[in-house]
């Protein structure tokens, strides 16, 4: 007689299912993920937005400094053991801590945790962080070094 574990037995129904139910455990345990998260960082969670789609938005205060809260967010994210994107537009700036299928994203307005980078020479304007996230300050060639990857 062979024994299996709980988890076993879990991971072998749910390689026989179809796909839409081996997307919805999927997301089940992102979304397990995504609280286990906020739970071990009650400060982040105070301020986040769960939408039932792929992301979380989690805004600074307006009391914060935008940038040292991204950060921070951004380091509590790798000690959780998530993968961190750095992203920016010409709207907003600030992470995407990944959790599986889904994210939560640390951000705040441009203007607030960017700096404009001109890259190439017809005016090509991508937007980069004002700092690495370790929290250390940018300079230019850094910046266009971030939007370049």
């Amino acid at each position: 007689m062979t024994i299996t574990s709980p988890a076993q037995t879990s991971e072998t129904l749910a390689s026989k299912q179809p796909t839409s139910v081996r997307d919805a455990l999927e997301y089940a345990s992102a979304y397990e993920q995504v609280a286990a998260f906020l739970a071990a960082n009650p400060d982040l969670a105070e301020q986040a937005t769960v939408h039932l789609a792929r992301y979380t938005h989690i805004v600074p205060p307006a009391d914060a400094d935008p940038v040292a809260f991204i950060v921070d967010a951004a380091k509590k994210g790798r000690e959780f053991g998530a993968t961190i994107e750095e992203w920016a537009d010409g709207k907003h700036g600030g992470v995407k801590i990944h959790l599986g299928p889904l994210y939560v994203s640390v951000y705040t307005t441009a203007d607030r945790v960017c700096r404009k980078v001109v890259v190439g020479v017809i005016e090509d304007v991508k937007y980069a962080l004002v700092v690495d996230l370790d929290g250390n300050p940018r300079k230019d060639a850094d910046q266009a070094e971030a939007v370049a990857q």
